[in-house]
């Protein structure tokens, strides 16, 4: 084995043990936001992922390293954009993304990364049956 190939598996091994390690811490955060939180639809697959408890009108973003969490009334906007980029005539790729804009002075606005536009609407219109709703 060559010294390129080594070191490009070693990076590949660290790559999918950062990624498992983060995984983890997430998941950890979600089960503690679960005893004092009424999880009632959870994204598990943005980034962070979101949790909402309808019952409370609270909304949780979930990081490895931090929860936040708010009320619904704090939220004062949220849109779903996404953003398409082309190479070539063939090739694109779409970015979705959900930006929430809040009250909160030390955190205005949060942008949840969406794996879909599917994923993206869904995320839209769960944040208008929980704030509106």
């Amino acid at each position: 084995m060559s010294g390129f190939a080594f070191y490009a598996s070693l990076a590949v091994c660290a790559v999918i043990f950062w990624v498992a390690y983060m995984w983890r811490r997430v998941q950890a955060n979600v089960k503690k936001l679960g005893n004092s939180f009424n999880i009632q639809k959870i994204y598990k697959n943005t980034s962070p992922n979101v949790a909402f408890d309808n019952e409370n009108k609270e909304i949780a973003f979930i990081y490895a390293s931090k929860i936040i969490r708010m009320k619904a009334t704090e939220v004062l906007r949220w849109q779903h954009t996404w953003v398409e980029r082309s190479r070539g005539s063939s090739l694109s790729t779409h970015q979705h993304i959900v930006k929430v804009s809040t009250r909160n002075l030390d955190l205005p606005l949060i942008e949840v990364g969406c794996p879909s536009r599917a994923v993206g609407e869904n995320l839209n219109a769960t944040f208008g049956a929980v704030i509106n709703g």
